[in-house]
C-alpha cells in the first residue's frame, strides 16, 4: 500500500494485513474500518486508532493506505474520500485525524472505546459529574494525548472541529514538560 507517513492521516489497513489476520472483516466493514495515526513510528510502523473497532494497533507501514493522500493519484479513493468528506454523518475517524493534525501531539497516551461513558470513570457518577452534565450513557471514544501546553484556543478549534462530537474535556498533569489533553468524543 502507499504510506504518506503524517500524524492524523486517515488509513485504510490492507486486506491481508495484521486485522484480517484477528479476525477483522475489512471488506465487510467498509468505512468502519478507517483508522488515523496517532503516533508516528519509525520508516516501518505506525501507532493507528481504529475508532470504529475500538482498538489501537502499531502496523507496518506497507500494510496502511493514506486515503486523502491517494485521492490525488488514484480515482477509486478520490471518489471514496470526496464522497466521506461530504457524507452528512461524518465517520468519527475523519474528526480525530484533523485534530491530531491540529494538535500535533508529542505522545499519544491512550485510547478506549466505550458503550457508556460512565465505564471509563470506573462507575463513579460523582466524579463524571464534576466534567459531564449529559447522559452518563453516552457512548464514547477517549484519546489521551501528550501535548506541551493548553490554551483557551485550543479548544475553541478542537470544539470547531469537531462540532457536536466533543462531549468533555480533561486536562491532567502526565509527566515532564507535557501534560495530557483528555478528549471524550459521543460515538456513533
Amino acid at each position: 500500500m502507499v504510506f504518506s507517513h503524517r500524524l492524523g492521516a486517515v488509513v485504510l489497513p490492507a486486506q491481508n494485513g495484521v486485522l484480517s489476520a484477528l479476525g477483522y472483516d475489512l471488506a465487510k466493514l467498509g468505512s468502519k474500518s478507517l483508522g488515523v495515526i496517532v503516533q508516528e513510528g519509525s520508516r516501518k510502523a505506525s501507532g493507528v486508532v481504529f475508532p470504529d473497532l475500538g482498538i489501537f494497533y502499531t502496523l507496518k507501514n506497507e500494510e496502511i493506505a493514506d486515503i486523502e493522500f491517494l485521492s490525488h493519484e488514484k480515482t477509486e479513493f478520490k471518489i471514496f474520500f470526496d464522497q466521506q468528506k461530504q457524507s452528512t454523518s461524518v465517520n468519527i475517524a475523519w474528526i480525530l485525524g484533523e485534530v491530531v493534525r491540529f494538535l500535533k501531539p508529542k505522545f499519544f497516551l491512550t485510547f478506549e472505546k466505550a458503550e457508556e461513558v460512565l465505564e471509563l470513570f470506573q462507575s463513579d457518577l460523582g466524579l463524571l459529574r464534576e466534567f459531564f452534565s449529559g447522559d452518563p450513557q453516552t457512548p464514547v471514544l477517549y484519546l489521551g494525548l501528550g501535548i506541551e501546553e493548553f490554551k483557551t484556543e485550543t479548544l475553541i478549534k478542537i470544539q470547531e472541529i469537531s462540532k457536536d462530537r466533543l462531549l468533555f474535556y480533561r486536562v491532567l498533569p502526565a509527566g515532564l514538560h507535557k501534560v495530557e489533553l483528555a478528549l471524550y468524543f459521543r460515538h456513533p
